[in-house]
């Protein structure tokens, strides 16, 4: 994950009309206490040997995953320059592929229940997406390569990390308690983001030592097989987790599982999705499209992209801990209402000054930003929205990401068009995009208040005891309460 979410807009629950509104509704309340398991989370209960062998696990593959990302994947678009595609070529390697990607991703409703597990189908995914690196050190053996291939190449690594990723968000609360999950994510996202970056300081400098002896091509060859390995090993450390399997539910819906549908837990995942795709359009009008700016217009060196770049990573990773802290305890809405006010200025700063110092700082806070931003919504994710639809919810988001990923890379290459790919047509797409992402606070508002989303009105049983009622309390996180909220490789760090 590296990686920074978008959705077609689903019908909404209305509060008002929503079954779990009122309180006066019996019915409504023994059919959500009657839910299947996987709609209301259960505790994740492991002997403490496994739990903890467990959680270093998953450790290790989230470090191995973005050593992946920071040698490799963050290395395409710089690739597909120095084999002589254009500009805007190179801007939408980073869309079309993420939108055949997603189309290709949405077999992962149909197969995760006929893999008969979570984990198998990871391990499936994770391993494509290793083989997905092959063809790319090949291509750079030789020296060439047609852009409808490389496009080709590039869909098959992000169809299959992105099919992984909505059976991984669904499995890992099995893996994970809900008590640690805001400071061991934030723990485990920091050591991706400074693997990532290790990984990325790797790879400048055996890119710049190889374009030293005039051997570039032969240098992306080696970035892209050392990708390959860590995603093999990071795909081992998936393979040997100690969690008990449980049924996965088949595609069918259930009377229960429209029941969970209705509740205020769902509604905040498709406000949530829906707020995530629009923010998603306005960054890739200019996020695709800063490489390029950097290399080309602003010429600067491999040195110098790798400490740009570099900034964000290390302030991302040093910005881990607060963020965490800050979510445990206020909550993951409030984390996101932070991060998604704070990244609106970002891309237009990068218009004031061309000044390599200016540059390094507002990288330094775009990483800081971003990082509360991207650990806000995964958090809201994972505590939520519902565990039986969550699998569901992120395969639909994941085709929506990939489709506004497509449509603001898609404009704002359009844009650069037109104005001939100049440098200031490069100053109004990052204008555009600022301007994009504040017209998106209408729709992170709705996330933030969702009527009725008190998870004691929704959860308790009728008549339940008072033990009874903490212990499932304690299984919901922080709620936020009306009033109290407060992609590549540049600007994200993702």
């Amino acid at each position: 994950m590296s990686n920074a979410l978008a959705c077609s807009p689903e019908k909404e629950v209305s509060p008002c009309s929503s079954p779990v509104a009122s309180d006066d509704s019996s019915s409504t309340r023994r059919d959500l206490a009657d839910l299947e398991p996987s709609s209301v989370e259960q505790p994740v209960s492991f002997a403490p040997g496994v739990l903890r062998r467990n959680l270093k696990r998953s450790i290790l593959d989230g470090g191995y995953y973005g050593w992946m990302v920071g040698v490799g994947e963050s290395y395409i678009p710089a690739f597909a320059l120095a084999v002589g595609l254009g500009e805007v070529t190179t801007g939408l390697i980073a869309s079309i592929p993420m939108l055949v990607g997603g189309i290709v991703q949405l077999v992962s409703l149909r197969a995760i229940p006929w893999c008969g597990s979570y984990r198998r189908w990871i391990v499936l995914a994770s391993g494509c997406q290793a083989v997905a690196f092959i063809p790319l050190i090949i291509a750079a053996l030789v020296g060439s390569i047609s852009p409808w291939l490389l496009f080709v190449i590039v869909s098959c690594y992000w169809g299959s990390g992105m099919a992984a990723g909505p059976a991984w968000n669904a499995w890992i609360s099995n893996v994970v308690p809900l008590r640690i999950r805001p400071r061991y994510f934030a723990r485990r996202t920091r050591l991706i983001q400074l693997a990532t970056f290790a990984g990325f300081l790797f790879g400048g400098l055996l890119i710049y030592l190889s374009n030293q002896v005039d051997r570039v091509l032969f240098g992306f060859a080696a970035l892209f097989l050392v990708a390959a390995i860590a995603r093999v090993l990071s795909t081992g450390y998936l393979f040997i987790h100690q969690v008990k399997e449980e049924p996965i539910p088949g595609h069918r819906r259930s009377k229960n599982s429209e029941v969970a549908e209705a509740t205020p837990f769902a509604l905040i995942g498709k406000r949530l999705v829906i707020y995530l795709v629009g923010m998603q359009v306005f960054v890739q009008i200019s996020g695709p499209y800063f490489v390029p700016y950097m290399l080309k217009k602003l010429s600067i060196s491999y040195e110098g992209f790798v400490m740009l770049v570099g900034a964000a990573f290390v302030s991302k990773a040093l910005a881990m801990p607060l963020w965490g802290s800050l979510a445990g305890r206020y909550g993951g809405r409030n984390l996101l209402a932070v991060g998604g006010i704070c990244v609106i200025p970002l891309s237009s700063l990068w218009t004031l000054s061309d000044h390599f110092g200016w540059l390094l700082f507002v990288q330094s806070a775009s990483g800081a930003l971003w990082a509360a931003y991207e650990l806000g919504f995964f958090l809201v994710f994972l505590n939520d929205v519902p565990q039986s639809q969550r699998a569901r919810l992120m395969t639909i988001y994941n085709f929506a990401n990939s489709v506004a990923w497509f449509l603001g890379s898609g404009l704002g290459g359009w844009m650069l068009t037109l104005g001939e790919a100049s440098y200031h047509a490069y100053h109004w797409i990052f204008w555009i995009s600022s301007l994009g992402r504040l017209a998106t606070l209408v729709l992170l508002w709705r996330v933030q208040w969702t009527p009725g989303d008190e998870p004691s009105k929704i959860l308790r049983k009728p008549n339940s005891s008072a033990k009874e009622t903490t212990s499932r309390k304690e299984l919901i996180p922080p709620m936020v309460t009306p009033g109290t909220a407060t992609v590549t490789a540049i600007e994200r760090a993702a």
